[in-house]
């Protein structure tokens, strides 16, 4: 399958950021902060990474699935990576494990 990928510009990295607002407003908080970031994939495919900082309380909870897939469909609606050929791949860290790592990409 061919997939025709359209010109990516800085309005269409504009239109992701604002995409990216929407959807930590409509699950916080249960998350905390989404962090994104554009490059090519282990396969060379443009993609854009999601690194989801989530509450403590969900890192094992039967909810964290729900969350999880509910926020990945949203983020790959409302960006419409797709649209632009893009892949998508998401993180995911709790606040506790972002105070300990202290990594500056998630902050």
């Amino acid at each position: 399958m061919v997939v025709a990928v359209a010109p990516f510009s800085r309005k269409n990295q504009a239109a992701v950021e604002d995409a990216v607002r929407r959807v930590e407003a409509a699950y916080a908080p249960d998350v905390v902060r989404i962090k994104h970031y554009f490059s090519d994939d282990s396969m060379g495919y443009p993609s854009i990474y999601f690194l989801l900082v989530v509450r403590d309380e969900l890192a094992f909870s039967e909810r964290f699935l729900t969350l999880a897939n509910g926020v990945r469909k949203a983020l790959d609606n409302e960006t419409e990576a797709y649209e632009f050929g893009l892949s998508t791949h998401f993180r995911f860290r709790t606040v506790s494990e972002q105070l300990e790592l202290k990594d500056p990409a998630w902050e």
